[in-house]
This record gives C-alpha cells, structure tokens and sequence, in this order.
C-alpha cells in the first residue's frame, strides 16, 4: 500500500503559470523547464502537495533531508530561494513553527483544488515541535509564560487589551522609568492565552532598545519571526510581503530612537497585512495613520492617609516587595506605612524611581526613615542609587531614566537627592510631552492623560 507522502506526491500539480511534476521531477512555467535543485525541488513538492496548511520546520527537515541532521539555516536558504522563484506571496512564514503554500493549487488529473483555505494550526496532524514549545491554550510567543508581578497597573492592562480590538496599532506612550514595557509584556502574555483565535500566527516580542540605526528595524523582526530578507527588496517592502497573509500580534518595545523608521515599517506592514496588530512602546508617539495612543501615567498614590488604602495603593506595593527582596525582614505595616508613602510621594509614583531606595534598606538612615509613624515629613530620604540587586531577566533600564538619577556614591545622608532627581525627571519629560502634543498627529486619539 503507497504510503501517505507518496499519496500526496502521486499527481502534478498546477499554481499560476507553474506546473509541478514531481514524478517527471519538473518544473515548469509556461511550459518552459525551470532549474531547480534537488533540495528546493523536494521542499516545494512537500509544501505544494500539503497546500494551505501549516508543515512544521521538523517535518519539512524530515521530508528533504531524511536521515540526516542539517542545520535550520538550510531550510532557510531554500525557502529564500523558492520565495525568489515564485515570488514573495507564495510561502508565509508562521514564525517558529513552519511555512505554508499560500497559491491555489489543482491537480492536472482533474482533482479537487486545494485552494488557500487556512487549516487552523492546532488541526494540523503534524503538530510535535508546537506542543513541545507552545503551552496548551497559548498560540506561539517569545513572552515568557512567567512574568514578573506587577503592581497598581491591573487598569492599564485591561484598557490597552481593549483598545488592540478596534484598533490596528496602538502605542503606549509615557516617560522614562514609568513602566511602559512592564505593561507591554503582561498585555501581550496575556493575549497569547486570552485571544489565540485572533492570533493564530503568534505574539511576537520584539526590542528594539539595541538597534541603533532606523534601517535596522526590518531585520530586528525579520530576526525575531525567523525570516530570511531578500536583496532585491527592500527590508521593510520584503517584511511587509511576509506579513501580509499572517494574522499576529507585533509588539515593537522602545521605539523612542528610531521613530521615523519604526513609523515606516508599521505603515507598510499594516498595508499589506490586513491580520496583523501592532502594539507599541515609546516616549513619543509614531504619528502613523489610526494610531490610537494610551498615556501610561505614574502608579496610584494614596488619596488619604488611612494605613489600610495607603497599603493597596500601587505605588505602596511595588516598594515593599522591591524592599523584601533585598531585606527579607522587613514588612510594610501601621508603623512604617506614613513614612513609605511619603518617600512614594516624594518620587511622585515612578515606577523606576521608586524601585531604587529598597538597596539601601541596610544603611542606618533608611531603616530609621521606615521606623517612623508620626513625623514621616521630617525623616530624609535615603540618594538613589542604580539598583544592581535586579534578577537577571530584568529589562535593561533605559540611558534617558538613567541619566536622571544621582550618582552612584551619593551615599545615604543625601535628604533631598531624590526629590531632585524627581523634579528633573518631571522638567525633562513634561517639555518633551509638549514639543510632541504641538506636533500633532495625523490620525491619532488619545485614549488618557
């Protein structure tokens, strides 16, 4: 009995001008024979004869190189080179999983046409390497399943992950060390799990803080998605034409240094690909049409003075578990509670401001700040220093929040040293949100101040 591959190859095939004849091993266009190596041959029967479809990078390996072990990169290169034959729409890439024959494609012994109907990847019988990578219930990602916890910004998240309904892109936008990217990573972990139907094609983490040229934001996601971009395009045109049959979450984090170029790939890619989403961070806004931005504001602070509100309040929270950290025996309660929330007050909720003083928990000045109840207003505050305590995993913090802070040796007697640097981190960020607002958007609404 034939077995199911060669079942699959038993017929030739048709799509556009082409014609496959695996049998004959020929390829055609316009009856014209097209050279082809064996390995591209063997890729594009295995991908025409399994048309629209997902096949996984394990089983095409399988498929071409059987019985040996090659390198991904090879697989890459022929899939390259096949996009240059039949041009880039052909094959779409479902980043980290696999390709898929997009033409529609007929047998010429009169079979049914296969056409371009998308099987939904968890349908698709070859399904190993996603289950091994993708937890059930959670489409393809690169945002860890385990992310930090995050403090006072419940509201935040639920609102971006409402606006990425109606709207194709939206930015969070907000100043230096105000926790955009913390927001960014639990509004995308959480849609990898909540809307995988919409995002069949993944969520996809790109960070964009190492690029230092405008031009390099094509090959940042072509690096993420696994693609390989041509040299007789340009990088964003090639990228564009990838997306355009994909339906996928983009996640482009600080964008503030590259926003010319950033804004130029987001328009093409958002042309072409009518099922891609784009949610974005930046200290200023992209200015692209329908952008739609949200305003990340400083963590809740207490409106009264009563210990039990002051302790929910985010801005509370994010101090205490930073100080527990490096200080297993503190604990936030009635005694020290007045004297943390004015220290949170003092550095106007900033999330990277605030996460700063814990290091200094050990410095005799500190503990007798976190001691006092009745006359918080009076107690100093310990100088910032950069925290090097962080876990390993931390998101590098960014040269701008940093520039903000006092140096390193200030030491612990410095009273106001976070006060002023507090007041520098608003003078800075408040002239740069008013020289953008004059600017205008072309087609942007804000969704908060």
């Amino acid at each position: 009995m034939p077995s199911a591959a060669s079942a699959l190859e038993a017929s030739a095939y048709r799509f556009g001008h082409f014609s496959l004849e695996p049998g004959e091993h020929r390829l055609l266009s316009d009856g014209k024979p097209v050279p082809l190596g064996a390995r591209g041959f063997d890729l594009l029967v295995a991908l025409v004869a399994r048309a629209g479809r997902l096949v996984t990078k394990n089983e095409l390996l399988s498929l071409v190189w059987p019985g040996l072990v090659v390198e991904e990169n090879n697989l890459q290169v022929q899939i390259s080179a096949l996009r240059k034959l039949l041009g880039p729409s052909a094959l779409s890439t479902i980043p980290g999983r696999g390709y898929r024959f997009e033409l529609p494609v007929e047998s010429v012994a009169g079979g049914v046409p296969v056409g371009q109907t998308k099987v939904a990847d968890d349908a698709s019988p070859a399904m190993p390497e996603a289950v091994a990578i993708v937890p059930p219930g959670r489409v393809a990602t690169n945002v860890p399943a385990r992310l930090p916890v995050l403090f006072g910004r419940a509201g935040d998240v639920e609102s971006i992950k409402a606006l990425l309904l109606p709207h194709v892109v939206v930015t969070v936008v907000g100043a230096g060390g105000i926790g955009k990217t913390r927001v960014a990573q639990a509004v995308s972990g959480q849609l990898a799990v909540e809307r995988a139907a919409e995002f069949p094609d993944g969520v996809w983490w790109v960070d964009l803080a190492p690029v230092s040229e405008g031009e390099a934001v094509p090959s940042a996601v072509a690096r993420v998605l696994g693609t390989l971009l041509s040299s007789e395009r340009t990088h964003t045109e090639t990228m564009a034409a990838v997306l355009a049959p994909l339906r996928l979450l983009l996640v482009l984090d600080n964008c503030e240094h590259v926003t010319d170029a950033v804004a130029a790939f987001v328009e093409a890619a958002c042309a072409a690909a009518p099922g891609v989403r784009v949610l974005a961070t930046s200290q200023e806004t992209l200015r692209v049409a329908d952008e739609h931005v949200y305003r990340l504001g400083v963590l809740p602070l207490p409106r009264g003075d009563a210990p039990g509100e002051a302790m929910r309040a985010g801005a509370v929270e994010l101090f205490a578990a930073r100080a527990q950290a490096v200080a297993p025996h503190f604990v936030l309660g009635p005694d020290n509670v007045n004297a943390i929330v004015e220290i949170c007050r003092r550095l106007d909720g900033i999330p990277l401001a605030i996460e700063l003083p814990p290091p200094a928990c050990r410095c005799s000045a500190w503990k007798a700040c976190a001691r006092a109840s009745t006359n918080a207003s009076t107690c100093s505050l310990p100088a910032l220093a950069p925290c090097s305590a962080g876990t390993r995993r931390c998101v590098p913090r960014s040269s701008g929040a940093m520039a903000l802070l006092p140096p390193r040796n200030s030491g612990c007697s410095g009273g106001s040293a976070s006060s002023r640097a507090a007041s520098r981190w608003r003078r800075r960020n408040s002239s740069r949100g008013t020289r953008r607002s004059t600017a205008g958007p072309r087609s942007i609404t804000w969704a908060r101040w």
